[in-house]
Parts: structure tokens; sequence; C-alpha cells
């Protein structure tokens, strides 16, 4: 039996309409299932612990964007149960990662097929997170994202990345960069004028923004960049624009770093998120769980 968790708020009910189409070839193609259109991330988890202990599920099909994926994931780490991904969010960054269909008829021809891989986790201050962590200046700008009016109507538009981009342009002339230190295994390094740090398990965040271009999710090993002693006139008009491609890696003021178990800390509490969601403030702690949840390839 397959448990089918659709995020109905995501991409403009875009999840809705996407299990329209699949439970119509679910019944098709006589699959077993139970559909739930959750309201809420705790109704998410709790339809979540009902089920990862019966032995009838043979996998949990997730439709929704990389904050769904993330609620869902906070219980699985570690369990031979598989997910699935449909993508109806604005970033589907981890769609993009892992290079996920949404198109139904793909999805259901693959989870009967079930070809899974083990990938590797971020473990961030008690939070398990599949794509990338980040502090300081991209967490304020995935918040003012999160909150803005104009996200809905990128999304109608189908230009869901774009909103985190006009976010940027808003937040980067009013954010005051930090001290921070960090410390990546036995290595400590202490920065000022820092930005933003970002860990990564997989490239991107934002909707396609390559800050950790060299991050692998099967790897077992943590991408940290940090943006340090640069103006805003420089990270808006040549930082921010080779981030997409992941150019931006070799320019002054960034740091490009590997490590397993990393700790960071700042002068002044800094907002932390995971997978694009608000999860607390720094100082935070984030080591990698290898093989830690399986993902059925669609």
């Amino acid at each position: 039996m397959y448990v089918v968790l659709v995020n109905p708020k995501a991409g403009n009910s875009q999840g809705v309409k996407q299990w329209e189409q699949l439970e119509k070839i679910f019944v098709s193609k006589k699959m077993a299932y139970e559909a739930f259109v959750t309201a809420s991330e705790q109704e998410t988890r709790e339809v979540v612990w009902e089920f990862k202990d019966k032995n009838t599920v043979t996998a949990f099909i997730v439709i929704g964007g990389d904050g769904t994926v993330h609620t869902v994931i906070q219980d699985l780490a570690g369990s031979d149960i598989p997910i699935a991904v449909l993508p109806a969010g604005s970033g589907n960054d981890l769609a993009r990662a892992f290079e996920l269909t949404n198109n139904p008829n793909k999805l259901a021809e693959a989870i009967l097929k079930q070809e899974v891989r083990e990938l590797d986790v971020l473990h961030v201050n008690g939070n398990y997170c599949l794509t990338i962590a980040a502090t300081g200046m991209d967490a304020e700008i995935t918040d003012h994202a999160a909150r803005s009016f104009y996200k809905r109507w990128f999304n109608f538009l189908r230009v869901g990345s774009l909103t985190y981009v006009l976010s940027a342009l808003l937040v980067i002339p009013k954010f005051k960069p930090s001290h921070v230190k960090i410390k990546i295994d036995n290595d400590q390094y202490i920065a000022e004028k820092v930005w933003m740090v970002a860990c990564g398990n997989t490239q991107s965040y934002g909707g396609g923004m390559k800050v950790c271009p060299l991050a692998h999710p099967t790897d077992g090993i943590v991408d940290l960049v940090f943006l340090h002693t640069v103006n805003r006139r420089t990270i808006i008009s040549k930082l921010l624009p080779k981030v997409y491609s992941g150019k931006h890696i070799n320019k002054d003021g960034v740091t490009y770093l590997k490590g397993r178990d990393i700790r960071i800390s700042s002068d002044r509490p800094l907002k932390v998120i995971a997978d694009g969601e608000i999860i607390g403030e720094t100082p935070v702690a984030i080591r990698i769980k290898p093989n830690a949840i399986k993902l059925i390839a669609t």
C-alpha cells in the first residue's frame, strides 16, 4: 500500500491538481493507497507516525514542495520505507537535484519499478535536511520570500524562482553582516563581515541557485560556503548573477570548504534555514548522516 501525502497549499494548489491526475492512474492500475490532504506540518507528521511502522506500507508518496518533503523526512530518516516525490512547490530544488519527474504517469511507473537511491541527510540542531542548511543573509531572504505577497503571483505565472531573486534584492541592502566562528571537524575559522554561511548536501536552493556547486548527496561530506568581506554592490552586481551557474566559488570573498561535523556561532542570533524552512537561530551544529533516506528514482 502507498501512503500519499498532499500539500494543498503547494504551488497555488498545484499539489491537489497533481494528485487528482495521479489518483486516476492509481485506480486504473489497481494500486492500493491511502491519501491524505494535510492542512499543517503537524497533521503531516501525525500521518507519517501512524503508518511508518506498518509492514503494509510500500512507500510514502509526497506531493508538494521542498518544505513538505522536509516535514516528512523528520520521521523517516533511518527508516527502510522509501519516499517518492511529485514536485509541486515554488522552488523545487530537491526535484532539480535528483531530476525528479513532475509527470504523474511517469511517477506511477517509477514507484512500481521502485529503483531506490540511498541519500545522505544533514542533521541540523535536531532537524533533518535533504538539501541545504544556511544562516545569515540567505536565511533572511528565504524568510522574506515565504511571507511575501508576490510569491503567490510568481507561482501562478510558473516563475516561482523569481520570488527569491526579488526578495534578495530587497533584503541585501538592509542586511548587516556579522562576526562568525566556524568549526569544521578539527579546524576553526574566525571571520568578520560574514554575510552568509551555507552547508550543502545538494547543490542548490532558492529555485536553482547553485550555492554549493560541488555538493553530492551520497559522498558522506558537507560542502560549506561562506561569503565575507565584500560590499553590497559586489554581491548584487557580481556574485548574485553567478550563483545560478555555480561560478561564484572562485571569486574574492567566497570561501569553499568541506567537512563532516560543522558548528557555527555568531556575534548576534542569526536565523537558520533547512530545506528552505526556518528552524531556529545560531549557534547551529550540522553533521552528515550517511544513507539515511531512501528515495525512489523517478
